[in-house]
């Protein structure tokens, strides 16, 4: 008679320790050049998951689909341009920005 193989029992298993801000922002970092060069019609969800190293679901579980996360790169964008000018209002060195100060 056959015996059965025993079973891995998971729950007794930690579950992997994992960042979830690190992941999200480890999923834009890899889609924002993607976009860049692809466009939204031209990158592949697959493609961004693999340039990430995560798995897909990750990207529809954080940014619902493609489009969302194409929003959310770009909101990031808007945002950095933003400081930029902010810094370069206020007074900050910043190297060819001196044409965005009115005199």
């Amino acid at each position: 008679m056959r015996q059965s193989p025993a079973r891995y029992d998971r729950s007794r298993e930690a579950a992997p320790a994992v960042n979830p801000s690190a992941t999200r922002d480890t999923i834009l970092a890899a889609a924002a050049p993607l976009f860049a060069t692809g466009g939204v019609r031209g990158t592949t969800i697959r493609q961004i998951a693999a340039a990430a190293n995560v798995n897909s679901q990750l990207i529809y579980y954080y940014f619902r689909d493609k489009h969302g996360l194409f929003r959310v790169v770009l909101e990031a964008a808007a945002s950095r341009v933003d400081a930029l000018l902010a810094q370069a209002t206020h007074g900050a060195d910043l190297p060819g920005t001196g044409w965005l100060v009115s005199s």
